[in-house]
């Protein structure tokens, strides 16, 4: 980064994002994110070296939620280790042993890494904008006509804040 590498690739690769929606721009900064692991040797190497190019890029682009992006790369790191034999620490254990060959390794990997990011767009991304949550949950509870229930925990601390407060919730 002290040679304004990050910021380079970051300028160059937000350019062409800039005019999408910031929807499909964090969808396809995640995307990236997770499908190019298949470059690296560790999850540990391909966090250090990408996360901070991909939350440069998702900085330079007007609208896109830093937070949840960096959250979605984030929680992606977990479910990237099963899409190569490399991917993490027990995969070449379970590649080396041959239990599972090398073609099925792959093949697994892609099925199960498509399987997984699909999860991770589809439900975690639409929570990224609660108050748009909350609109929807309220537009079902009216269209079932107060049939919708939905729970919402309440951290204990705020209950006792709230309590002592005299606002009992």
């Amino acid at each position: 980064n002290e040679i304004g590498f990050i910021k380079w690739v970051a300028e160059g690769f937000a350019k062409p994002l800039v005019g999408m929606s910031p929807t499909l721009a964090l969808v396809l900064l995640v995307t990236l994110f997770f499908w190019i692991h298949y470059f690296f040797s560790s999850i540990t190497s391909h966090a250090a070296a990408v996360l901070p190019v991909v939350l440069a890029v998702g900085m330079g682009i007007p609208g896109v939620p830093v937070p949840t992006l960096t959250l979605l790369c984030c929680y992606s790191l977990g479910l990237m280790g099963v899409i190569s034999p490399y991917a993490t620490g027990p995969a070449p254990m379970y590649y080396g042993s041959g239990f599972i060959g090398k073609g099925d390794f792959w093949k697994f990997g892609l099925i199960f890494g498509l399987i997984y990011f699909a999860g991770l767009l589809v439900i975690v991304l639409p929570w990224h904008d609660p108050v748009r949550v909350a609109e929807q949950i309220a537009l079902l509870d009216i269209t079932l006509h107060g049939a919708a229930k939905m729970r919402v925990r309440i951290v204990p601390s705020i209950v006792a804040f709230e309590e002592r407060m005299g606002h009992a919730p």
